[in-house]
């Protein structure tokens, strides 16, 4: 049998006209299954890192800031230097955080 690349899913009603065996539609799936529970608690405490969480606060300050300084009708180089500030020590934060989480 020739060796070809085929997605078994997208193909599951056509796995006999394309000459491929049901049972490696199977195999696919079961290592699948196999690789998810492995993954499964790294997945979990990923998904429920407080420094992933920390991180989305901080971006959402930052944004909320600009927005604020934005609004505030401040001079062109006011705005620009309160912006440079916040920019710069979100990006501190964040790249604090980066190094504490690795």
């Amino acid at each position: 049998m020739e060796s070809t690349n085929c997605n078994l899913l997208d193909n599951v009603l056509h796995l006999n006209q394309l000459g491929i065996r049901p049972i490696l539609l199977l195999d696919a799936l079961e290592r699948a299954i196999g690789r998810y529970k492995t993954s499964a608690r790294e997945s979990w405490l990923r998904t429920f890192n407080p420094l992933f969480w920390l991180e989305e606060l901080v971006r959402f300050i930052e944004r909320l800031f600009r927005l604020l300084v934005g609004e505030r009708g401040l001079d062109k180089f006011t705005s620009m230097v309160l912006i440079a500030m916040i920019s710069a020590v979100s990006a501190t934060i964040l790249a604090l955080l980066k190094m504490c989480s690795h």
